[in-house]
């Protein structure tokens, strides 16, 4: 192939390490620049730190800036984006999220780009009423997507009725150089900064605190275990978003001192390192969580609901459980079983770093990128099944 393969990815916004942002910073930054050349647009908001990161990664980003999506100045940035597009002549434009999905994909058809791609990267639980009747109006337009689990590939071919043979799945990758636990020495220091004795058998949970991620359940099942494990601490990690405030996180989870409250810091791998046992209690709308390969990288066993990619993720019962959403009680069984049997998370915790080394790695993931866009741009057919 003589001609670099020009791609043009789409995504709603640049303004924080969302799981959606920092998976297409690994895209671009990893695919072969001398077969691909990569272009980004941002829809809405913008953060100075994100666009300095990509451009990093010797990416163009052309910011649109709009605010709504259905008013008069969306429809005269639309023609701004069109003109954006025929410039670069993209083979390939890449869609992530619902404004992008429908608004960026318009662009792409009125551009004439040849092959239009949609990113799915969770269960669609925000796409119902209009937008849904959007998102399958725009689905018309797109000749394949790429779930981010066979969950989402699913629920896609389901709830869309969209060909078992236009989706492909492709697995998140988690880039291990920068995955390695601290050191015992580190480790110390970290509790000790937290207020966490040498001796407590630490619980975490790394997600903003929004209502599908099912905290109030997290919260339940460490106040079941606390008066069975008298050195417990619970250690949850993010935003406080819907809850408006960390001291009301506080007082809505009941367990007092017991729970530390770091809200949202960069060195999250640092705060795994400290903890036995990570868990993630989402409750619908769940991806293929980059948190829970980050823990497992991180060797750690995890507990997870059954919701989205999760018990992909894990294989239920080697290197970690899978329990059912809004079940609490399940959730503390399992956390109670790891606290009782010290050697079982060891080995739980290895076999989540090895699964990790083996399915869920950067390189694998661009290389079947890779081979993906190179089989689109040469016309070949796909069987939408993980190659």
């Amino acid at each position: 192939m003589n001609k670099k393969i020009n791609i043009l990815f789409i995504i709603d916004y640049l303004y924080g390490f969302a799981g959606t942002e920092r998976h297409l910073l690994q895209v671009v930054t990893h695919l072969n620049r001398d077969l691909f050349s990569c272009f980004v647009c941002t829809l809405y908001k913008k953060h100075e730190r994100m666009l300095q990161a990509f451009a990093a990664a010797d990416c163009e980003i052309f910011h649109l800036g709009i605010e709504r999506m259905y008013d008069l100045h969306a429809i005269k940035k639309l023609f701004t984006l069109v003109k954006f597009t025929k410039k670069i002549k993209p083979d390939i434009v890449q869609t992530f999220h619902f404004g992008s999905d429908t608004y960026g994909a318009l662009a792409a058809l009125l551009a004439g780009v040849p092959m239009i791609i949609s990113s799915r990267r969770d269960t669609g639980y925000y796409r119902t009423g209009r937008r849904r009747i959007a998102s399958g109006l725009a689905m018309k337009a797109c000749q394949h997507l790429i779930a981010a689990c066979d969950a989402i590939k699913e629920q896609v071919i389901r709830d869309e009725k969209v060909s078992h043979s236009r989706i492909k799945t492709i697995y998140n990758g988690v880039d291990l150089s920068l995955l390695k636990e601290i050191g015992p020495d580190k480790k110390q220091k970290m509790r000790c900064d937290l207020g966490i004795p040498s001796n407590a058998f630490v619980i975490g949970n790394v997600s903003h605190f929004r209502p599908e991620k099912g905290h109030q359940y997290f919260f339940e099942a460490a106040g079941k275990i606390r008066p069975l494990i008298k050195n417990l601490k619970v250690l949850a990690i993010g935003f406080p978003e819907s809850y408006g405030s960390l001291e009301k996180v506080r007082e809505c989870s009941g367990l007092g001192d017991e729970l530390i409250l770091p809200g949202y810091v960069t060195n999250v791998s640092d705060y795994v390192s400290v903890m036995d046992v990570a868990c993630l209690t989402p409750i619908e709308n769940e991806g293929f969580s980059n948190a829970i390969l980050e823990k497992m990288a991180l060797g750690k066993p995890v507990v997870a609901t059954d919701v989205g990619g999760n018990a992909e993720a894990i294989e239920n019962g080697v290197s970690g459980y899978i329990v059912p959403p809004r079940d609490a009680g399940a959730l503390a069984e399992a956390l109670l079983r790891l606290y009782q049997n010290p050697e079982l998370r060891h080995v739980m915790g290895k076999q989540a770093r090895l699964r990790i080394e083996k399915h869920f790695t950067i390189p694998k993931m661009i290389s079947e990128m890779e081979q993906f866009y190179l089989a689109l741009s040469s016309g070949k057919r796909l069987n939408g099944k993980p190659q």
